[in-house]
């Protein structure tokens, strides 16, 4: 999330919360691109989604898409 300049909360679990502008929008994005997130504002976090860690391929997939996606949003 670093490399893509993105707030995240760090996380013992298997999965990682990230903020975003949009979070609404992008949700719906990364979901046409096939990657599924989850929008977290019902925890009172509306610019946050939350991913899941996956395989390395996965997880892979999941970093491409999301870049193709902010530079879209751009």
């Amino acid at each position: 999330m670093h490399g893509l300049g993105l707030e995240f909360i760090p996380s013992f679990g298997n999965f990682v919360s990230f903020k975003i502008a949009g979070a609404a929008r992008m949700y719906r994005r990364l979901l046409e691109l096939g990657v599924i997130v989850r929008p977290i504002a019902s925890y009172d976090m509306p610019e946050y989604l939350r991913v899941s860690i996956g395989t390395e391929n996965e997880n892979e997939k999941f970093l491409s898409v999301l870049q193709q996606a902010l530079e879209e949003s751009k």
